[in-house]
Parts: structure tokens; sequence; C-alpha cells
């Protein structure tokens, strides 16, 4: 949590990706989405600064540096998700 809003609050948006990481409820959640891991590692191939599991889950964040990336990020992690099954409403990504 401490990287999460020292990247925030500092404008230091690389630090994003280690401040999103998760390893108190994220684990527990990983295997109830199917291509959730798949989709976190082509958003951060597709060139996002940090992606995560939003809370209970079902929700899925990413940070991009462009509307170019954003768009890339959020095609490459529905495509993850559909392709283990997992069907996709809508997505959104935050530029900042």
């Amino acid at each position: 949590l401490a990287l999460l809003m020292i990247a925030l609050v500092n404008g230091e948006p690389e630090l994003l990706r280690y401040g999103l990481a998760d390893d108190l409820h994220q684990p527990y959640r990983w295997n109830q989405i199917k291509g959730l891991t798949e989709a976190i590692g082509m958003a951060v191939a597709s060139g996002d600064y940090g992606a995560c599991l939003s809370g209970s889950g079902s929700t899925l964040l990413s940070f991009c540096p462009s509307a170019e990336v954003a768009a890339r990020v959020g095609a490459a992690m529905r495509d993850a998700l559909e392709a283990n099954g997992t069907p996709v409403d809508a997505v959104h990504t935050v530029r900042i």
C-alpha cells in the first residue's frame, strides 16, 4: 500500500506495478477467475504501469501512460480472459 501511495502522490507511475501487488487477497482469487494471470501478464507486456484485481474480484484495473496503450492493454486483457472462458462485459482503463 505504501508504494501505491508513493507512486500516486509523487507521480512515479513506474512504482505502480509494485504498489498494486497484493499478496493478502489476490492469491485466493487467482483460481476463481479463469485467465486472470494471463490478463495481468498481457497488460504488463502491452505497456501498462500496473494492473490488479480490484476488491473481491470481477474488476481488473490497469493504469496506462496513454490512450493508445490503454486501448492495447484493454484489448489484450479482454482476449486473455475470453480465451480462458471468462466473459468480459466492459473494458475501462485509467490514464495517469
